[in-house]
């Protein structure tokens, strides 16, 4: 998300430079032209309102314009948007100013059976700078914890365990198949990354509930949401599941949306579970219920067979 906002801010900077030096220029040369008018006029023919009127009209013509920054960085951002989806849905496209990236060459896009295994050697993990370094070896159905202060990298330690940052040394397999030799699509299929801040959508709760898993019943869905605490909520909602979150987040509080999105990750069939701050904005007896939930040896959702899952779970210490 970062890298696509950026790519779009030098077509955003150039774009308003040249507005504000238009705006000005424009401004001095009808300033200069109506002043010189002006003094040439006779006394009887000069009009200070419309000496006003013609130094205005430049700055108001330019209204128009206005909207032209937001235009251009929302073109390239479009542009990286429409070549991104269209290498998923395997369309040639051609970013504005560039050519298209190749494909990756993907090693293994066959489904796993059963739960791989997660094992990450010698994984020093971070974005510019290491920030930690760890050894993890997570066999089917495992549960693993990390604690610890704001700022020491969980976020980061997640992302790379969840394919969507490069280690900055060692490896990550899965099954002994390093991740950048997975199939995308299958990975992230295999490995599901809940972010702190993932978002709601405005839409139904059955939609948002779908993200991961489209097929997912009615019956399935109400399961979930009680396993996690919800059933009272949707009990109460006017249309139930059908119900609009008019506001997206807004529509839930803290506690809520923790939940909500943990049964969207439940409902999916990932065997791999990666959840940051699954716990926050949760009261104690809230934590220690999910606490219990997310020990079972029997998570509920798409895969329900004892050990059917591994989770890995980053908090805050409390």
């Amino acid at each position: 998300l970062t890298a696509a906002a950026e790519a779009g801010a030098p077509a955003r900077a150039a774009v308003t430079a040249l507005s504000v030096f238009a705006s000005a220029a424009t401004v001095v040369g009808v300033l200069l032209v109506a002043t010189v008018g002006y003094l040439d006029a006779g006394a009887a023919v000069r009009s200070p309102q419309w000496f006003g009127v013609l130094v205005l009209l430049a700055t108001a013509a330019f209204e128009a314009t206005s909207a032209l920054p937001e235009a251009a960085e929302a073109a390239t951002r479009a542009s990286g948007a429409a070549s991104r989806l269209a290498a998923l849905t395997g369309e040639d496209a051609v970013p504005a100013g560039g050519t298209a990236a190749a494909p990756a060459v993907a090693v293994r896009s066959v489904p796993f059976s059963g739960v791989p295994r997660l094992r990450a050697t010698r994984l020093s993990y971070g974005r510019d700078r290491v920030l930690g370094t760890v050894d993890l070896d997570l066999p089917a159905g495992a549960r693993y914890t990390v604690t610890a202060a704001s700022g020491t990298g969980k976020t980061t330690l997640l992302l790379t365990l969840a394919g969507l940052l490069p280690p900055l040394a060692g490896r990550i397999t899965l099954d002994g198949v390093p991740l950048a030799g997975i199939d995308p699509e299958l990975l992230h299929r295999t490995v599901a990354y809940l972010p702190e801040d993932a978002h709601v959508f405005a839409t139904t709760v059955r939609d948002n509930l779908a993200v991961g898993a489209p097929d997912a019943t009615d019956g399935l869905m109400l399961t979930v949401l009680d396993a996690v605490g919800l059933d009272d909520w949707v009990e109460e909602l006017p249309e139930g599941l059908s119900t609009v979150l008019t506001d997206g987040a807004e529509s839930l509080s803290g506690g809520q949306r923790r939940r909500l999105l943990l049964a969207r990750m439940l409902l999916t069939d990932a065997p791999v579970l990666l959840l940051d701050e699954p716990f926050e904005h949760l009261d104690a007896a809230g934590t220690a219920d999910l606490e219990a939930l997310l020990a079972s040896d029997r998570l509920p959702g798409a895969r329900t067979t004892p050990g059917g899952r591994t989770v890995v779970v980053v908090r805050h210490p409390r």
